[in-house]
């Protein structure tokens, strides 16, 4: 799986985009293989070209397990504004809850109006491919069987005897 991704027409397919912004491309900055551990984070760094100052940008990551079905979306914390040309950004991506396997995401920019709708400002199809491994935890429990349990590994519940 490729660590640098260049995105031409083909892979900005939605047709919705008004052009004002342009994902260009992105490199991953923590792997040569997109193979990672499953508490390991993708850090990413994502170049976007805005054909004017741009504010209250936001990205989100729709991520699709092999087989095509939708398991979840990442957002970024924070919006950030965009000045008029190109733009870099470092982005952590927190895989903690997947399941081993191989996912792509779809990458999309946004930013929501004054009445708090979204509009869609660009979006690449598929933005990211990767594979997160099969590994024992540090407390050697079972490792994730996503086939039974799901694609998302959520936090263990807490349980206390009640007295």
């Amino acid at each position: 799986m490729s660590t640098s991704y260049s995105y031409d027409k083909t892979y900005h397919t939605n047709f919705k985009s008004e052009g004002k912004l342009t994902i260009q491309s992105m490199e991953i900055l923590n792997s040569e293989d997109m193979r990672f551990e499953y508490n390991q984070a993708i850090i990413l760094r994502l170049d976007c070209h805005a054909r004017k100052p741009i504010s209250g940008v936001k990205f989100r990551f729709e991520i699709k397990f092999q087989d095509g079905i939708r398991t979840g979306t990442a957002f970024t914390n924070v919006s950030v504004d965009l000045p008029e040309l190109d733009n870099q950004f470092e982005i952590v991506f927190d895989l903690s809850h997947l399941a081993p396997g191989r996912y792509y995401a779809d990458i999309i920019a946004y930013q929501y109006d004054g009445f708090g709708n979204e509009v869609f400002l660009d979006g690449v199809y598929p933005g990211i491919a990767f594979e997160i491994l099969e590994t024992l935890t540090n407390d050697n429990q079972l490792i994730w069987l996503n086939k039974w349990w799901g694609n998302v590994h959520l936090h263990d519940a807490s349980i206390k005897r009640i007295e």
